[in-house]
């Protein structure tokens, strides 16, 4: 038995042999290449976020477009695709199955990006556009940022020249050690806050 695709069933984490996915109308058949772990991921595997099982988890990365379902866009076939978590029919890897398979079916809408080389830095595309927003939102203004996930760490760095001040309230202590090298001193499970800030929460 070949397995080729992570299921989260309940408690339980499984490799399962599932094959080619059906196909549904405005969904396309791609192949991931990159998948983002990230905390998510972490979350839904020790029980923090509900989900009804099975789920195929993997919210976002780099994939290769094979097949278009009926009514979606033909031309993207064969390209690479930066994914996104987000689309009207859910949340990939929560709601609706996500990329920790060979071959998944994903939702026209979380196609974000189209790009030319294959590399592991474009899987977390989809953080850097949300960072980088989060940057331009903070301009010359003070910046809160709760939580040092992947989200949150990038939002530091690239706020870090922008923003009058960025401070991030985390747990955790090498993302504090991090963030602290990299020039951001008020950071910490207990920082000193000089609001009025634009906040950004991350899990």
């Amino acid at each position: 038995m070949a397995f080729d695709t992570i299921e989260l069933v309940g408690d339980e984490t499984k490799a399962v042999e599932k094959g080619y996915p059906p196909l549904e109308r405005g969904y396309y058949l791609v192949k991931p290449l990159y998948v983002v772990i990230d905390n998510t991921l972490n979350a839904l595997v020790n029980g923090y976020i509900p989900f009804k099982p099975p789920i195929i988890p993997g919210s976002t990365g780099l994939a290769r477009i094979l097949e278009p379902g009926y009514g979606a866009r033909p031309d993207l076939s064969g390209l690479l695709a930066i994914i996104s978590p987000i689309s009207k029919k859910g949340i990939l890897g929560i709601e609706i199955n996500g990329l920790l398979a060979k071959h998944v079916a994903i939702p026209e809408d979380t196609i974000a990006l189209t790009v030319e080389k294959k590399h592991p830095m474009y899987s977390i595309g989809y953080y850097v556009a949300v960072a980088n927003k989060v940057a331009e939102l903070s301009k010359d203004q003070r910046l809160l940022i709760i939580g040092a996930g992947l989200t949150g760490f990038l939002a530091a760095i690239l706020s870090r020249e922008s923003s009058l001040e960025t401070d991030v309230f985390t747990l955790s202590r090498p993302r504090i050690h991090l963030l602290k090298k990299i020039g951001i001193n008020n950071v910490g499970p207990t920082p000193i806050f000089k609001g009025p800030y634009l906040s950004l929460i991350h899990i």
